[in-house]
């Protein structure tokens, strides 16, 4: 490889670096309105994000927009926040508090953005 084919990837790698940080900050600066999520609890700890989107059917979960919740030593620990399209799907979702999947009953609470951002952006 010559002097100008290593400047080349040199400038290339650089340029991608530049946008990867740019996607973090945009990440990190991410508003998540406090309206739309809530946070649910007493799932099966071997729930899935199908599981959770099955337990709110018919109400529009945003891409993206389950977050399991994970203890200490990095194991599902029941609780889950969900992010919704709007605040009228969300209030849809408050009530499904106690609701079950299978045995367990689920409580469903109101949770803020910053919430789902802390575990969503891990």
């Amino acid at each position: 490889m010559n002097q100008q084919e290593l400047e080349f990837i040199k400038l290339k790698l650089s340029n991608m670096v530049t946008i990867i940080n740019r996607l973090i900050i945009d990440v990190k600066n991410e508003f998540v309105d406090n309206n739309t999520v809530v946070r649910a609890r007493g799932l099966p700890w071997q729930s899935s994000d199908k599981d959770i989107a099955n337990f709110f059917q018919g109400l529009n979960i945003i891409k993206g927009g389950v977050a399991l919740c994970l203890s200490v030593q990095g194991r599902r620990n029941g609780e889950a926040l969900v992010r919704f399209i709007n605040q009228e799907h969300r209030d849809m979702a408050l009530r499904r508090h106690k609701h079950h999947i299978g045995q367990r009953y689920i409580e469903v609470y109101r949770a803020t953005g910053d919430d789902f951002l802390n575990v969503a952006g891990g």
